[in-house]
């Protein structure tokens, strides 16, 4: 998933949401040098990774990439996932308005500036004015963002070009994240659940 779906899967509290968040900004950073419930989020994050990595319903759409990007499945499906959730926020998130979460991850960005990985801390500021979550429910925030991945890398790769699926592959997608959603949901509760159990235990 990327950073829309990490962040709805975030919870209530807004800095174990930015781990969620962060997780994709701390390459070589020891987890134990950031603040202890950013490292929680971080580390749901890459559970949340594994899980969907391993889901028969991504696989399907990683399967799905144009040639030339099939080394770029994962990093598509995920963006374009995240495209779906947009698009079914009132559905996935009853009772909290898009506009509202975005507004309150923007803030708590703000609020939480200085324990944030350095390169997250970055390009923040930029992420809320441009509102990249909210670019993600439209076709060209979706070429937005393919953009920008396509900017990071060494050598030149059309990642942009993959926006063509939302058109090729449409129903298919959105099928394969109604499979997808519901059991992400339940591994993350499952998982709290017991590490919520497991700190039960283990205080005196």
């Amino acid at each position: 998933m990327n950073w829309l779906a990490h962040l709805a899967l975030g919870g209530p509290d807004p800095v174990h949401r930015l781990g969620q968040l962060a997780g994709d900004f701390v390459q070589g950073i020891a987890l134990d040098r950031l603040a202890p419930r950013l490292g929680l989020g971080i580390r749901e994050h890459r559970a949340v990774d594994a899980f969907v990595d391993a889901h028969p319903a991504a696989r399907t759409v990683r399967a799905l990439a144009p040639p030339g990007l099939e080394r770029f499945g994962g990093v598509v499906a995920d963006v374009l996932f995240d495209h779906v959730l947009a698009r079914q926020w009132a559905r996935r998130r009853p009772g909290l308005p898009f506009a509202a979460f975005r507004a309150r991850v923007y803030a708590d960005l703000a609020a939480h500036r200085a324990i944030l990985p350095e390169r997250l801390r970055r390009i923040a500021p930029r992420m809320s004015a441009e509102d990249w979550l909210g670019s993600y429910a439209e076709r060209d925030g979706i070429a937005d963002v393919l953009a920008r991945m396509e900017g990071r890398l060494r050598r030149p790769v059309p990642l942009r070009s993959a926006v063509r699926l939302l058109d090729e592959h449409g129903a298919a997608l959105t099928a394969a994240f109604d499979r997808l959603w519901p059991d992400l949901e339940a591994f993350v509760r499952v998982r709290r659940a017991g590490a919520a159990a497991a700190g039960r235990r283990t205080t005196p």
